[in-house]
């Protein structure tokens, strides 16, 4: 009797993003094919491992949700970024949650055309810089071309289509003290992008002072739930939104396992994650999309 060879992990996540074809190109943008999705989010697979031993339905979701903002996990626009949730049994699983990096939040603004400009800068202590507030603020920033230092501080200037001006500075000891509070603060992006990632935090300290649609402020605001502010903001509630955490609450109660990443031995409980909504009341309407969402899961592992 020949026995079937074992499906790789990578060669799983192949045949469970295939299945779920239709689903991606109904949200992908007109300009991305699922073809090159897929390949992109394969790329990310193999540059972090981690990604294939993480609750699989967070990282179909994460992905779905990248999707819907029409941008890419390269690692530039937007970057999927493992955590540990404590379990109620006290061990900890691996969840895969959606990132949007600088280079995705400035092309949305770009694309909306809600502002004239907008730009976000690292400052060095070789650089020459300054910045006054009160009547007549302003930010003069003059890089130094080669070796610059150390970063000081970060800042964003906005320009309104009514000619308005916006500007926020952190100091590094502000970026730290929000990276602190994030649940990626040890994580490969804050670690190997670190200017990146503070660009990103003034982006979204200013963010709360300009006018913006809900579909921009839902991209700055993707990953709020990645920080545990003491007084965090309503997320964004979209119609959208909705049904998404619909779904992931319905995937809560899915037994979702990878061919030779998950022990057999691990144990389960009822929630796989502490961020569950317990009120959400999900129709049968919702109950069918999630259904067909994840519909191949346990074909993909029987095979």
């Amino acid at each position: 009797m020949t026995q079937q060879p074992t499906q790789n992990p990578l060669q799983l996540l192949d045949i469970q993003f295939a299945e779920r074809k239709a689903e991606f190109q109904a949200v992908l943008p007109s300009n991305c094919s699922f073809e090159r999705f897929a390949r992109i989010v394969k790329t990310a697979a193999i540059q972090t491992p981690e990604l294939l031993a993480a609750d699989r339905a967070s990282l179909f979701m994460s992905c779905f949700k990248t999707a819907q903002d029409g941008l890419l996990p390269d690692g530039r626009e937007a970057a999927l970024v493992i955590y540990n949730t404590k379990q109620k049994d006290g061990s900890y699983k691996k969840f895969v949650q959606y990132m949007p990096m600088v280079g995705g939040v400035l092309k949305k603004v770009r694309n909306s055309g809600e502002l004239a400009s907008i730009s976000a800068h690292v400052v060095y202590d070789k650089d020459e810089f300054d910045y006054c507030l009160g009547d007549y603020e302003h930010i003069t920033h003059k890089p130094t071309v080669g070796e610059r230092g150390k970063p000081i501080c970060a800042y964003a200037i906005v320009k309104t289509k009514d000619n308005a001006i916006y500007r926020e500075v952190m100091s590094v000891t502000d970026i730290e003290r929000i990276r602190s509070i994030s649940k990626s603060k040890d994580g490969q992006a804050w670690k190997e992008h670190w200017a990146e990632m503070a660009k990103k935090t003034v982006i979204r300290r200013i963010s709360k002072r300009l006018p913006m649609s809900t579909d921009l402020e839902q991209v700055i605001h993707r990953d709020d739930e990645m920080f545990e502010f003491d007084n965090k903001p309503k997320p964004v509630n979209t119609a959208v939104d909705t049904i998404n955490k619909q779904v992931i609450d319905i995937s809560d109660a899915v037994e979702v396992e990878s061919a030779d990443i998950e022990h057999a031995d691990e144990p389960k409980t009822e929630n796989t994650t502490d961020e569950v909504n317990n009120d959400v009341v999900v129709s049968p309407e919702i109950a069918k999309k999630a259904d067909k969402f994840y519909k191949g899961m346990s074909h993909a592992k029987a095979n």
